[in-house]
């Protein structure tokens, strides 16, 4: 029988804030272009960073914006709830405007899903290296969405690294 979401979250999301701590490391150094061990640039690593409005998925009530790093079975993704969500695409996209409120990393496989709350107080090294991947992302455009935005067939350089 295969493990639910919640039996492997965690040591999923190890795997992954390892990567991101290489990523961080490599873009603190100073290096232009620099490439962790596998060749791949952090802005090659996920999927996408967008912003979820409210109400597109059944029983979400506020917006977030999304660091995508798999889809399909399994997918993760870190969420960024901030005080302003509603409002971004008004004011547009600059990091310091927003206050983030809340990160979760989000694992789900079909029909399961699990949330680890990463929590500022309780994970705070989980936090920084969180908010290190939107503060990476601040003047990159993006375009709200509705549905699912990558095409068939997409992977990013992560996902070929969790591939069984």
């Amino acid at each position: 029988m295969e493990n639910k979401c919640i039996d492997v979250i965690e040591e999923n999301w190890q795997m992954r804030a390892e990567d991101l701590r290489e990523f961080y490391e490599l873009e603190t150094s100073g290096i232009d272009e620099a490439r962790n061990e596998e060749g791949v640039l952090f802005n090659e690593y996920g999927l996408s960073w967008d912003f979820v409005i409210p109400g597109t998925f059944e029983d979400e009530e506020f917006g977030y914006w999304r660091y995508q790093m798999s889809w399909g079975g399994p997918a993760d993704e870190i969420r960024f709830y901030t005080l302003v969500d509603e409002d971004c695409f008004e004011f547009g996209y600059e990091s310091d405007m927003y206050e983030i409120t809340k990160v979760q990393y989000v694992y789900q496989n079909w029909f399961d899903g699990a949330v680890l709350d990463l929590d500022v107080c309780e994970r705070r090294a989980d936090w920084e290296l969180a908010c290190f991947v939107f503060d990476y992302h601040e003047g990159t455009e993006i375009q709200p969405i509705t549905t699912h935005t990558a095409r068939k067939g997409d992977r990013s350089a992560s996902e070929a690294r969790y591939e069984s």
